[in-house]
């Protein structure tokens, strides 16, 4: 009926507890027995006096029984009274010492033994002034009270089997007696004792098996914790790592790119602008793998969201198409762009990140094609949810894939030409950032491959409809490339980075301002004229986000019209974008950037030129 724990040595309250190997542990149980009883005492202390207030009322008639039924409501009284402020003492108690828990169990110790007391006294002292109905019904009282206060007191130490004993004992050998014998009577109260007793101890047991239990889950709740603790500041420590990592390698790389570009637009040699071209493009590469190795950190860490918004399918799928045009007819390769009908015209759907998987696949399949063509298919399949489905798909003639490498396809820094001698260049991590941006999608990407014949990647999307937007933005380079105008302060620390701004910027026809730190941007600000301010977050003396919150409430105090400030900086992850926004910055443009990127950016923030 009940479940038996393991018996071991007793401790000095808890007799048949089974340790947990510890002292902390034991203690702890206790300090679980003590709640445990004391959360009874106000049903138990109640119930006893009902049980006096009867025994007091049978022997109303009995004056020679008045003085002990006197004592046993006085012992009743003190024991009620004493558990009364135990209880809200243990409310109030830690009971964390050894010392202070010992001194709390022996006040429980006493005032349990006045109780035990009181129904040694009660019974030879009452019983035999009782007549028949009167033993009847005082014997009920017994019973009674004995079922309850085992029950009550199984977790406070032995006294349980005391009260047991105190109560029903003096009963049985009162039933024996000569004067008040009762055969039934005495082997009722007998099978009583035995029952109580043994339902007292699987009520311990049961009881300190569950306590045992909720520890034991405290203890793995508590590992869970400090394991999910130690992930989390090992994912902390990722990004850290990160964030450092891209800032130290992009800054370098803005100053790389920039002066090639400025480079660019001077006089060169023939030989020397295929050199420049060179260089150009392994700079390039290069960022490509730094934004593939942070873009994989993010989707590991949780960190990259999707956000959907309206999209035009064939524009989407028509500029992958024009993007890899160029480089499959420098190849030979005929690259497809094939769209059935019943295509929607306008989904819902995060754009950038859909066309960097369809990227992904387009660059892998022309990589691995030697001969032959790439396909681009885009087709219907079906509803689902009243939404469509629609299949995108990347088909080539390639080198195809051994079956014994598709299970590693989709893993980082894995590629299907391993080895020293790898024909194929790349950082293996395309395909396995496309397969998570997938899955955030709500899909997978499939594959299905012949080696020496050819590969098919594809997976299917649920995307809702969308209206077309009431206004498309207007993308201002080409309009404003020959009309800007205006003064521009560049705050940057590294020498390098600030003179390719200043460069850029001039060579746009604006006029530059230039300061190393935050402070000398405040200066500048408040001493000159300025439209467009391109701060640097990490700086010396007063970093980039310190300056522009002090610059905003410097316009607040003086209410001044707010002046745009972008950041200008290497810090790319998404919580650098909300860090500068939330300093108080407009926009973000993260390094390197081209002259496309920082041209656009000056034309939305510029004043518009007069015509």
């Amino acid at each position: 009926m009940f479940a038996e724990a393991p018996r071991s040595p007793p401790s000095s309250f808890l007799p048949d507890l089974d340790r947990l190997g510890d002292e902390a542990t034991d203690l702890a149980l206790r300090r679980e027995a003590i709640r445990f009883t004391m959360g009874f005492v106000w049903h138990s202390v109640p119930l006893m006096g009902l049980v006096v207030a009867m025994l007091l009322w049978l022997v109303r008639h009995r004056p020679e029984a008045w003085a002990l039924a006197g004592l046993v409501a006085l012992l009743a009284l003190v024991s009620c009274s004493g558990r009364v402020l135990l209880q809200r003492a243990s409310r109030q108690a830690e009971l964390q010492e050894p010392v202070e828990l010992r001194r709390f169990e022996r006040r429980m110790a006493w005032y349990h033994g006045l109780c035990c007391a009181a129904w040694i006294i009660a019974t030879p002292g009452v019983y035999q002034f009782l007549d028949s109905e009167g033993r009847a019904v005082y014997t009920v009282l017994l019973i009674g009270s004995a079922s309850l206060s085992g029950f009550y007191m199984a977790m406070a130490a032995r006294w349980g089997e005391a009260v047991l004993l105190s109560v029903l004992v003096p009963l049985v050998i009162q039933t024996l007696l000569p004067d008040t014998r009762s055969w039934p009577m005495a082997l009722v109260a007998l099978a009583f004792l035995a029952g109580l007793w043994r339902v007292l101890h699987a009520v311990r047991r049961t009881t300190v098996l569950a306590i045992r239990r909720g520890f034991q889950a405290n203890v793995h709740n508590q590992t869970l914790r400090e394991a999910m603790a130690q992930a989390e500041e090992a994912a902390a420590a990722k990004s850290r790592f990160l964030a450092t990592m891209s800032h130290e390698i992009r800054t370098p790389m803005n100053g790389v790119l920039g002066a090639l570009s400025l480079l660019g637009g001077a006089p060169l040699a023939p030989e020397n602008a295929k050199l420049l071209e060179v260089a150009r493009q392994s700079s390039e590469s290069l960022l490509d793998v730094l934004n593939d190795v942070l873009d994989y950190s993010k989707i590991e860490a949780g960190h990259l969201d999707l956000h959907d918004n309206p999209a035009q399918l064939a524009q989407l799928a028509g500029g992958v198409h024009t993007l890899f045009a160029a480089s499959a007819d420098a190849k030979g390769l005929p690259l497809k762009l094939v769209m059935a009908q019943g295509l929607p015209g306008w989904i819902s759907v995060d754009e950038h990140r859909l066309r960097q998987v369809l990227m992904n696949l387009v660059a892998n399949a022309l990589k691995f094609t030697p001969a032959g063509g790439v396909t681009l298919r885009l087709r219907p399949a079906g509803m689902s949810g009243g939404q469509p489905l629609i299949r995108f798909e990347v088909e080539d003639t390639g080198i195809g894939i051994p079956a014994e490498r598709m299970s590693q396809l989709f893993q980082p820094f894995q590629q299907v030409d391993q080895g020293h001698q790898r024909a194929f260049g790349g950082s293996g991590l395309g395909l396995a950032i496309s397969q998570r941006l997938v899955e955030r999608m709500g899909s997978r990407i499939d594959v299905r491959s012949v080696p020496g014949q050819g590969s098919c990647f594809g997976f299917t999307l649920r995307l809702p409809l969308a209206h077309a937007p009431a206004a498309l933005p207007v993308a201002p380079v080409a309009a404003a490339a020959s009309s800007l105008s205006g003064r521009v302060l560049v705050a940057e620390d590294n020498a390098v980075n600030l003179m390719i701004a200043a460069q850029l910027l001039r060579d746009m026809g604006l006029t530059v301002l230039e300061a190393r730190d935050g402070e000398e941007a405040l200066e500048t600000l408040r001493s000159a004229a300025v439209d467009l301010v391109l701060m640097d977050g990490q700086m010396p003396v007063m970093d980039g986000y310190a300056a522009t919150r002090a610059w905003r409430a410097h316009e607040q105090a003086n209410r001044m019209p707010r002046r745009p400030i972008v950041a200008l900086t290497a810090n790319a992850l998404p919580e650098d974008v909300r860090m500068a926004l939330d300093a108080g910055m407009d926009d973000h443009l993260a390094k390197p950037y081209g002259p496309g990127e920082l041209k656009a950016l000056l034309a939305q923030w510029l004043p518009p030129t007069p015509a």
